[in-house]
């Protein structure tokens, strides 16, 4: 009898044993992310981001830093904001299609929602998608896999990266009126609401597909909480607060001093939206805001933004009443 338990506890605990395995997607340690970062940066800009230079071990620390959360991402590095990223990493992931990796990237998908990105959300997701749709079923993991994300993979791309866009669209209009909520305390600078008001347009037909807040240390303290997710750059002002919006192909940026305003669609006065960031504060403006609810600059700025959004506002859209 005592041979029989014996051997019914260790078939269980060999079931239990492989059922721990197969279901552990193992999570790398903050040092490991910290360092990951930094490896995958450097091979990014020698354009050697493939799996003769990036171990199984490497891709799956990859894989997780794809899908940080917000705070992760602060401590640890953002590598879908490296230029030149994605398109590299998607090679890497289809290259080695490991199940492990697609399993960390489609658990954790709602995490890029609220990232800066280089690359569309639409083509980032709806690659994630086809890598996950296109592993080798054969092993008993990757059946688990299929399994576990049956409801995501049978909704089809369309929905699935249409939810997400949805997602993100809310995300960027939230992170646009905290910094629309900042009109009371600059009070003395009436062409701010109209600066917003004008740019809210774009937010509504979701052209938008980056935003990012930036101030000095001080005015972060003082608006931590108004601000929560803002980025600090020591060489802006104290009292002035950036903001820079990527829509469709062009880059704006624009202060709490609503006096004037940077518009470039990418590839003419500047490359990406992080070169725009490193030249904060001292960013050559190109478009004057005149004191006037109406006045010419709101023409001039759909103007400048035509080309790069296929979008043009009616006057009645971004009047202030």
């Amino acid at each position: 009898m005592n041979k029989f338990r014996t051997a019914s506890s260790l078939a269980n605990t060999a079931k239990l044993l492989s059922t721990e395995l197969t279901n552990n997607t193992w999570t790398p340690t903050d040092e490991e992310l910290r360092l990951g970062y930094k490896h995958t940066e450097r091979l990014v800009s020698l354009k050697k981001l493939n799996t003769e230079n990036v171990s199984l071990y490497g891709q799956r620390v990859m894989a997780h830093l794809c899908v940080l959360n917000r705070n992760k991402r602060v401590r640890m590095g953002n590598v879908l904001e490296i230029e030149g990223f994605w398109p590299q990493a998607k090679s890497m992931f289809a290259s080695r299609s490991d199940v492990i990796s697609c399993d960390v990237l489609l658990s954790n998908i709602g995490n890029v929602v609220d990232s800066k990105l280089t690359s569309g959300l639409s083509d980032l997701t709806s690659d994630i998608f086809e890598l996950s749709s296109n592993i080798d079923t054969e092993s008993y993991r990757a059946r688990h896999f299929v399994s576990n994300h049956k409801s995501s993979l049978e909704i089809g791309v369309g929905d699935f990266v249409g939810s997400l866009l949805s997602q993100r669209k809310e995300w960027l209009n939230k992170r646009f009126e905290l910094f629309c909520g900042l009109e009371p305390a600059f009070s003395d600078v009436p062409s701010l609401s109209w600066m917003n008001q004008f740019f809210r347009v774009y937010l509504e037909q979701g052209l938008a597909t980056n935003i990012e807040i930036y101030c000095s240390p001080n005015t972060h303290a003082k608006f931590c909480r108004q601000l929560p997710d803002s980025n600090v750059l020591t060489d802006i002002p104290d009292g002035d607060i950036y903001l820079l919006l990527q829509l469709g192909d062009a880059v704006v940026a624009y202060s709490t001093q609503a006096d004037e305003c940077f518009i470039a669609e990418l590839g003419t006065k500047v490359a990406t939206f992080n070169e725009v960031v490193s030249q904060l504060p001292g960013l050559k403006y190109n478009l004057g805001i005149h004191l006037s609810k109406t006045g010419l600059w709101q023409y001039r700025a759909s103007y400048m933004l035509k080309n790069a959004t296929k979008f043009a506002p009616k006057r009645a859209d971004y009047m202030v009443k």
